[in-house]
């Protein structure tokens, strides 16, 4: 045991998390990445932080107190004053690490019972109203285990799925008490994705219910998690969903089962919609908008704008700016296109309506073509303006076969050029595209096509 917090093993799984009441104290426990996966614990006192190796503390070297393969659970006896941790260990059995006033110790459950092994994780409650302890685990078949303590007989075993006729589990159990009525209650995922309950009273013993059918609730993806509320003397299960939302099943007298998207409930309202949208800057392949703000609650910004040009694909995308940003650089837009452009605000709740639209017609690059002599012997002379000043153009000719032939040419500082070439094995009334743009980026900066015919 130390009093620093450094270079204990770092956390593989889930882990555990108790209050003992009566020492004041916080444990969470939990599987190390290393020394064959033994069950750790991190624990908070008066005087600070605290960590514990929980299977040396049990009985010295990790082979001779068994580690974990699954991850721990943990509660308190209050009835004795013991902690417990229980896991499933490489043996697949069910271990139990217990502390009373001497110490940790080890117990092997599943070898005490006879209980079948484990293919999962338990979970674990007490049950204060009879002083009896329950470790719930799905083994191999999917049926529900249950071992349980009470001081007369010591632990026991028992399949709760064979005893209530429930399908069968595909995933680990989660399990709670109900002090309200007196009653325990095991939840788990069957193969169908529904969450199905066992439940036992004193009169009726244990029984199943499809809480998925009761309540009318979507498919689980996930293990469910469940607790009781004692404030108001409600039930609840939460689980994941497909669409990775977080469901909530819930239960109280009267109305009964229910069920709710707290992912969805959790969200907050959608900001407004921001106003009066502006062009304040143009310039070659780039602008600048500016909006009001109009919201308290977005998370950011973004920018939407839409572009299109005769005879060249549409060219669109966003872009995204941060919380109470009023002003953004649209740059890496496209020559000679027309640009439709709106914001909206966003979190998570979702997107605001969109501002009003503005448009920009951004400057085209332009070439004109003139001709000397015919047939091969042509002289083409291609000038161009609006590029780039000092970019390096490219200037293409292409037949109807689409043989094409290419130069290179550096705009000047005015972002002009005239450059002059002759084409072999070109005929007279062939035709001739010529196409330019630059280098850097031919699709954002192509000029007009010009479609003419050898002389």
């Amino acid at each position: 045991m130390t009093d620093h917090i450094h270079d204990i093993p770092q956390v593989v799984g889930k882990p555990a998390g108790y209050v003992n009441d009566a020492t004041g104290t916080q444990h969470v426990v939990y599987r190390g990445d290393a020394d064959f996966n033994v069950i750790n614990e991190v624990w908070w006192d008066g005087t600070g932080l605290h960590y514990t190796n929980l299977n040396l503390a049990a009985g010295g070297t990790p082979a001779g107190v068994a580690t974990g393969s699954g991850d721990p659970a943990a509660y308190v006896f209050r009835a004795q004053g013991t902690e417990h941790v229980v896991y499933r260990g490489f043996d697949n059995h069910v271990h139990e690490l217990r502390k009373d006033a001497s110490g940790w110790h080890h117990g092997d459950l599943t070898a005490v019972t006879g209980a079948p092994a484990a293919a999962g994780d338990p979970a674990a409650y007490v049950f204060d109203a009879q002083g009896t302890q329950h470790v719930m685990y799905r083994f191999g078949d999917g049926h529900v285990h249950e071992l349980w303590w009470d001081a007369t007989n010591g632990w026991g075993s028992g399949d709760l799925t064979a005893v209530t006729g429930a399908p069968a589990a595909a995933g680990d159990p989660a399990a709670y008490v109900f002090d309200a009525e007196g009653s325990q209650h095991v939840i788990y995922r069957a193969g169908n994705g529904h969450l199905y309950e066992l439940w036992w009273t004193a009169t009726q013993g244990w029984n199943q219910g499809d809480l998925t059918a009761a309540a009318g609730s979507p498919p689980a993806a996930g293990d469910p998690g469940a607790y009781a509320f004692r404030a108001e003397g409600t039930q609840h299960v939460v689980y994941r969903t497909a669409d990775g939302h977080l469901h909530e099943m819930w239960w109280r007298p009267g109305p009964g089962n229910h069920d709710g998207d707290l992912t969805i409930a959790a969200r907050p309202p959608k900001p407004n919609a921001p106003a009066d949208l502006t062009l304040t800057k143009q310039a070659d392949r780039m602008v600048t908008v500016s909006w009001i703000d109009r919201s308290a609650n977005e998370d950011g910004f973004e920018i939407r704008f839409h572009g299109t040009r005769g005879g060249f694909t549409d060219h669109g995308g966003s872009r995204k700016v941060e919380r109470n940003v009023t002003t953004a650089d649209l740059a890496g837009l496209r020559s000679g296109y027309d640009y439709r452009i709106s914001v909206i605000a966003f979190n998570a709740g979702g997107d605001s309506a969109s501002s009003n639209e503005v448009q920009a017609a951004l400057p085209a690059r332009l070439i004109s073509i003139t001709t000397e002599g015919t047939g091969a012997s042509t002289v083409w002379t291609v000038a161009g303006s609006g590029f780039t000043p000092f970019g390096l153009a490219v200037i293409r000719f292409t037949n109807p076969a689409f043989q094409q032939v290419q130069f290179s040419q550096s705009a000047g500082a005015d972002g002009k050029f005239v450059s002059r070439h002759s084409i072999a094995n070109v005929s007279s009334g062939e035709q001739i595209t010529v196409t330019a743009f630059e280098d850097a980026d031919p699709e954002g900066t192509s000029a007009n096509p010009i479609v003419t015919t050898c002389p």
